[in-house]
């Protein structure tokens, strides 16, 4: 996702200064989750997984990836080692909410 500039970044994705270019992209097809050639893709250079700023009084955390609070066992099928655990990000995360 791209954060506006006051926003802490976290998980940016890498890419070269002179390029300005990245080796990862965001696949952008007709059908949720049915990639083909076809599909668009877009460079994400610079994008972020998650991004945490202060408004006011309060703190704001916004998530791109679900499986950096959630792991394998919150997929249909368990066995499926797609998602990975991050219980320390996670433990991190909510005590920054809280103002720790």
């Amino acid at each position: 996702m791209r954060s506006p500039e006051r926003c802490a970044r976290v998980l940016e994705t890498g890419f070269d200064p002179a390029s300005r270019l990245s080796n990862l992209v965001a696949f952008e097809p007709e059908v949720s989750w049915e990639f083909d050639p076809s599909a668009h893709m877009k460079d994400v250079a610079g994008w972020s997984q998650a991004g945490l700023m202060e408004i006011g009084a309060g703190r704001l955390a916004v998530i791109g990836d679900n499986f950096l609070v959630t792991g394998p066992s919150s997929l249909t099928d368990s066995t499926d080692q797609i998602g990975i655990q991050h219980p320390q990000f996670t433990i991190n995360l909510f005590r920054w909410l809280e103002g720790e």
